[in-house]
């Protein structure tokens, strides 16, 4: 019978396994390399910059009209929506939907070998002592 020293070790090396063999996938090379593109771009980058602004003007100026809250409002809106749609952060959504189903995958994998949700049940609880 191994010792408990012994079965630690080799749930960590399988571990680190199952992190370099997802680390190592086409699916997370391609989703570093559009979340990168997408930190990168100066569009994008001056879009959130555009829209941390008006968000900190608009909390500065919260007893402005109404008529100004919601121009202010329309205007972060349309930036946020620019920024969606604009090339890298589509590459970048399709790369993570793409990274989600092999972690998916892997953890259908975990969790049929153990008879449960393995992500499920290592997923942190909410709330309260007992989730």
């Amino acid at each position: 019978m191994k010792s408990a020293m012994t079965q630690q070790r080799s749930l960590v090396d399988a571990a680190e396994t199952l992190a370099q063999a997802i680390i190592n996938s086409p699916e997370w090379e391609e989703w570093r390399a559009a979340r990168a593109a997408r930190e990168g771009d100066p569009e994008i980058a001056e879009w959130t910059n555009q829209v941390k602004r008006l968000l900190t003007s608009r909390a500065l100026t919260a007893s402005s009209s109404e008529r100004d809250a919601s121009r202010i409002e329309e205007d972060v809106t349309t930036l946020r929506q620019r920024v969606a749609r604009h090339p890298a952060s589509v590459r970048e959504q399709a790369a993570g939907g793409l990274l989600v189903e092999l972690l998916q995958d892997a953890n259908q994998l975990i969790s049929g070998s153990l008879g449960i949700d393995f992500a499920g049940t290592a997923a942190p609880r909410q709330g309260g002592c007992c989730g």
